[in-house]
């Protein structure tokens, strides 16, 4: 994987042709084993396929994206794993990935598994970032960023596999993600299945999106992307 971090994110068109090979490709990789207990391994997989980057924040209905980017620098202090917004709507989603093992989101194994340490860290990572882009709002590298003073931001967690959950257990997982806040921030928390899931919905946003992207009128860029 490279470990390069990035400070600017990429201008990006979806292309829905692309977008369905692609989320072909990610239905092979994920029926290739049941356990990826290499969280850098789900990282390169989704690095080679930018449509399913774009496609990610689509799960918060930043419907018209225009900007990409991974290993995002995010000021010095932490770096997110992937970004998918719009420029001209200043909306951003930041995407946090972690392993997809069978102690993902629980460890033990009692009845009632406790919740593990991957999916307790993705949580930590999100209010951390939320943390330091509130503390930059304003900023010229923040602008340089963003090409904006301020943004509206969202968050997404994937952890885990679906398969590796009782009954029990996904209804507690379920429940904790449905309640869980951080202040006015949406985040959304789901298994790597559940995103393939989702993919299969958005995917027909991409006709409309790319339309829309031809006929709206842009705002000044306020700074370089590449």
């Amino acid at each position: 994987m490279n470990s390069h971090t990035t400070k600017r994110l990429r201008q990006f068109d979806p292309d829905r042709e692309s977008a369905v090979k692609e989320l072909e490709e990610y239905r092979v990789f994920l029926s290739s084993k049941e356990a990826f207990t290499e969280r850098d391994e789900l990282l390169d997989f989704f690095q080679k396929h930018k449509q399913l980057i774009a496609l990610l924040g689509c799960l918060h209905e930043v419907r018209l994206i225009n900007r990409i980017g991974w290993e995002f620098d995010i000021f010095g202090a932490y770096k997110a794993d992937f970004v998918s917004g719009d420029s001209r709507r200043c909306s951003y989603c930041f995407i946090e990935f972690q392993d997809a093992t069978r102690n993902s989101i629980f460890r033990g194994e009692r009845a009632n598994g406790i919740w593990a340490h991957s999916f307790e860290e993705g949580f930590g990572q999100i209010i951390d970032w939320a943390y330091e882009l509130v503390d930059n709002e304003g900023r010229e590298e923040f602008d340089n960023r963003f090409e904006a003073k301020k943004i509206v931001s969202t968050f997404v967690v994937v952890v885990g596999r679906t398969c590796f959950l009782n009954k029990a257990d996904y209804k507690r997982f379920d429940w904790r993600r449905r309640h869980i806040t951080l202040g006015g921030y949406q985040i959304k928390c789901l298994t790597f299945d559940e995103l393939f899931e989702e993919y299969e919905n958005l995917i027909n946003f991409l006709p409309v999106v790319a339309e829309a992207d031809k006929t709206s009128e842009s705002k000044p860029l306020l700074g370089k992307s590449s």
